[in-house]
């Protein structure tokens, strides 16, 4: 869990509670402009990835 914890930007594994509020979010009439956009709440790591290297956590 610690190696998995230090590759996320902020330190540390999102809670459930966090996924399910962006899930509520969406759900909610505040995100009436949202349609066919895709949100993912993995608390910055795909933003983080390095898609030509493959490194975890690589400033792209």
């Amino acid at each position: 869990m610690a190696s998995r914890a230090n590759r996320q930007p902020q330190g540390r594994i999102l809670e459930a509670s966090e996924v399910a509020q962006a899930a509520l979010f969406l759900l909610s009439d505040g995100a009436t402009a949202l349609i066919g956009a895709d949100v993912i709440a993995d608390g910055g790591l795909t933003a983080c990835f390095d898609f030509r290297t493959g490194a975890e956590g690589a400033p792209v």
